[in-house]
């Protein structure tokens, strides 16, 4: 319905589509990508070291990087965030680090839960 709203060619939204999950899911690949390199990507875009430290346990990491394709808009809103020691940042979050309680049920109501 958006599409037809909109004018919007099925090619034109499903180039779109693919786009972004290429990118998502180069972004949380764990590729290591030549320090140089991932400088200049990070200028227009998000390459996997700047969206690592959006999965970090410290909230003023975490609280970071919610770009998808583009960096401008974590530079826009203030929430781009670099610089950080990749082998230091731990992934995850604080709330579900016991693995006993990551089991099918517990991941299937935690969405429910109030924190």
């Amino acid at each position: 319905m958006v599409i037809k709203c909109f004018a919007i060619s099925l090619f034109t939204y499903f180039t779109f589509e693919i786009l972004v999950n290429l990118s998502i899911q180069f972004h949380h690949s764990s590729l290591k990508v030549h320090t140089l390199l991932d400088k200049l990507w990070m200028i227009l875009f998000v390459p996997p070291s700047m969206h690592r430290i959006h999965h970090s346990i410290k909230k003023e990491e975490y609280n970071s990087n919610y770009g998808v394709i583009f960096s401008l808009w974590d530079k826009l809103i203030g929430t781009f965030l670099t610089g950080k020691d990749e082998t230091k940042i731990e992934i995850g979050l604080n709330y579900c680090r016991d693995f006993k309680k990551l089991g099918f049920y517990h991941l299937l109501v935690m969405p429910f839960k109030i924190s």
